[in-house]
């Protein structure tokens, strides 16, 4: 079976969510983020976060595309 990768994309601004980030946000006890993370190792896939938001670079355990920028919400 060939390799296969996930990539998780997480650089949204929370505008919708009053400023809170909805990949942090716990579903029973865990990040939304590492809860999509675990799940997706558990196929045997290898996941990738797509994002510059320094909280969820620093909640994640796996690889960070780091794309280096935040689109505001009035692009």
């Amino acid at each position: 079976m060939k390799n296969k990768t996930v990539i998780i994309m997480a650089n949204g601004q929370n505008t919708r969510w009053g400023g809170e980030n909805k990949c942090l946000v716990p579903i029973n006890s865990e990040p939304l983020i590492c809860r999509t993370i675990r799940q997706i190792r558990e196929y045997g896939i290898e996941p990738y976060v797509a994002t510059s938001v320094k909280e969820i670079k620093e909640n994640v355990d796996c690889k960070i595309i780091d794309v280096g920028f935040t689109q505001s919400a009035e692009e």
